[in-house]
């Protein structure tokens, strides 16, 4: 008390997590964020969040910022890792698990949004419809993540397998 000695975060000897996102204020991530901090919390886990500013941002982050931080684990949400990144934390023994994305090699959770979006688009093509239209995300995003180009794929395809010509005059950009 003389010193004014507190603890380091560190040296709680409580489990750091860090999760690591290009957004906390889209509905999508803030619920992620949510459930993620909700279960972690509920085992007396710390959550360190670190919100991207850029793809330069997560490379940082990922090699230098997190390891400071003396993270135990990293949680990458919807902007999957570069090889690199990945096996400079698995060198440093620092787990590493992905949703949203995917990685050889790395565990993940994550839906096949490829086809879920062919599901999607086969249904309104059983139903008969022949002109269809994309609502895909911003072409420019500060973080671009992988569901809408993945998404537009999956789109494509069914047309294509459908033998129905793609109008891109039919696409327009939107945030999710």
């Amino acid at each position: 008390r003389q010193l004014g000695y507190t603890m380091a975060p560190t040296a709680s000897g409580r489990a750091r997590v860090a999760v690591v996102m290009p957004y906390i204020d889209r509905w999508y991530f803030a619920q992620v964020l949510d459930g993620v901090e909700s279960v972690f919390a509920s085992k007396g886990i710390v959550v360190l969040i670190h919100r991207l500013l850029d793809l330069d941002d997560r490379r940082r982050a990922l090699l230098g910022d997190i390891p400071r931080r003396e993270a135990d684990g990293v949680l990458l949400v919807n902007v999957p890792p570069a090889p690199d990144e990945a096996a400079l934390l698995a060198e440093r023994r620092i787990p590493l698990v992905l949703l949203g994305a995917a990685l050889p090699g790395v565990p993940s959770v994550a839906i096949d949004d490829v086809s879920a979006a062919r599901s999607a688009t086969n249904h309104l093509l059983d139903l008969g419809h022949r002109r269809l239209g994309l609502i895909s995300g911003r072409p420019y995003e500060r973080i671009p993540f992988t569901a809408p180009p993945e998404r537009k794929r999956g789109f494509l395809l069914a047309l294509k397998e459908a033998g129905v010509p793609w109008d891109p005059n039919l696409e327009v950009s939107a945030d999710f």
